[in-house]
């Protein structure tokens, strides 16, 4: 059985200069583009600096980054360290990120720059969570910027071997009725 993340490094291999992501912002005038190569990489690179922090198999790892390139590399990068991704709602409010995180148990959080203050909000009731990584240009202090953990991360395969059995998400639905379920 293929996994999705077989899928992506097959794209690669085929169709190394091809666009496999466009990604829009007109309110910006931003159009970004990535090749199957360029995207295959990156997710390597992202895996390979969370192997560096110590994620692994069946780790879980929080990931709230607003719908982009980035979003997608950093899903891919989290499962082939054979962690979960824990996706959150760009909706979520810190009491929503606390449940989720209580019971995810995770050991780092992948963030974006719009979600700082919600997680600081709670950040010293998220016991699990060790490492916290920003996707933006102005890391706190007190956490990673995720363009400086894989600048010199490797662009190479992380060596884990992933089946079709193995889980690689949990996801929460919206809770707009009640808490995230």
């Amino acid at each position: 059985m293929t996994t999705i993340s077989e899928m992506l490094a097959q794209n690669a291999r085929l169709y190394p200069d091809d666009i496999a992501l466009v990604e829009l912002i007109p309110s910006q005038s931003i159009r970004r583009e990535i090749t199957w190569k360029q995207f295959d990489e990156r997710a390597n690179r992202i895996a390979n600096a969370l192997q560096d922090k110590g994620i692994g198999k069946d780790d879980k790892v929080m990931h709230w980054i607003m719908n982009s390139i980035n979003w997608l590399a950093a899903y891919f990068g989290i499962i082939r360290t054979g962690a979960w991704t824990v996706p959150l709602n760009f909706r979520f409010t810190s009491r929503d990120l606390k449940y989720c995180a209580d019971i995810a148990e995770a050991r780092a959080m992948l963030l974006g720059e719009e979600f700082v203050d919600r997680v600081d909000a709670v950040r010293s009731q998220l016991s699990t969570i060790q490492y916290y990584i920003l996707d933006g240009n102005k890391p706190p202090g007190n956490m990673d910027s995720l363009e400086d953990l894989i600048k010199n991360s490797s662009p190479s395969t992380t060596g884990v071997e992933l089946s079709g059995e193995d889980e690689c998400g949990l996801y929460f639905t919206s809770g707009t009725t009640g808490d995230p379920k």
